[in-house]
């Protein structure tokens, strides 16, 4: 396959992907992520798509990940983006769900507005169940049982909520291809909603470090997928560096430009992302 880059730092250059990099990738993921929930494999599954499958977050969730886990794929119409895509996941209700920021940005928008126009004592009840739902969430990145009312309040409040968006049967929620302001993240988080983020390029063949179900931080991108590789080049005191990449997912060069492989790809096989980041004590980026 031929992914071509965004072009935001010069002219687009066209990945070239292979075979081995698409399905290693997705192998990967399905390791990293599922795991430890096989309930969520399988045909009973579903996930719709409506990213351009000529992008590499299309590509690699909605139909290698998809084709690997066996799950149902459901097809948005082509004015998604433009409002039709709640009717269709209210119509599809998926198991899984992975958006870009501006997606959720929109959601969020949406769900604030619907409240804002609410009776007083509708906002109160929501804003107790929300609290629930921020409970749970850290609930489950510790490792720990829901607290107590948390199911009271997810049938009077938060079911009710994820259903307005056709996300009430979602599972696993992610997030990628660009950063997710905070802020959105605990929102979503209050409604029992834990969004993963997925950090990686087209490059890598989508995401190279991810959360998952049984490790997981709201405010970091993941740890590395088994089998391959990051590190952070040239660190300063504060551990702060290059972000680079290597492993089996990792394109196998740029479409004719020798030049611009040689200078992302060093000799070692890492990938140079040009992003900045490091990894904290618990492995996270």
């Amino acid at each position: 396959m031929l992914i071509y880059t965004s072009g935001t730092t010069g002219p687009p250059k066209g990945c070239m992907i292979s075979h081995d990099n698409l399905t290693w990738n997705a192998l990967a993921t399905i390791n990293m992520l599922f795991s430890s929930r096989p309930d969520l494999m399988g045909p009973e599954n579903r996930t719709v798509s409506y990213l351009p499958l000529s992008h590499i977050a299309g590509l690699a969730f909605d139909i290698m990940l998809q084709m690997m886990l066996g799950s149902e794929l459901y097809f948005a119409k082509p004015d998604a983006l433009q409002g039709t895509l709640v009717e269709t996941l209210q119509w599809a209700r998926p198991t899984a769900f992975l958006a870009v920021p501006r997606v959720w940005e929109k959601f969020e928008e949406k769900l604030k507005e619907i409240a804002s126009q609410a009776p007083s004592f509708m906002r109160t009840i929501s804003g107790w169940g929300k609290g629930y739902g921020t409970l749970n969430t850290m609930a489950k990145m510790k490792g720990e049982d829901p607290p107590m009312m948390y199911s009271v309040a997810n049938a009077i409040v938060l079911t009710k909520i994820k259903k307005a968006l056709g996300l009430d049967q979602t599972n696993s929620f992610f997030y990628g291809a660009a950063p997710l302001k905070q802020t959105s993240v605990d929102y979503f988080a209050s409604l029992d909603m834990a969004l993963f983020n997925c950090y990686g390029m087209s490059e890598t063949c989508g995401g190279h470090t991810m959360n998952s179900f049984h490790k997981f931080r709201l405010d970091k991108a993941g740890y590395c997928l088994p089998g391959a590789d990051v590190k952070i080049d040239n660190p300063d005191t504060n551990g702060e560096g290059e972000i680079c990449m290597r492993g089996r997912n990792i394109m196998t060069g740029y479409l004719k430009n020798e030049d611009a492989t040689k200078s992302t790809i060093d000799a070692l096989g890492y990938l140079h992302s040009g992003d900045k980041g490091k990894i904290d004590k618990d492995g996270f980026l």
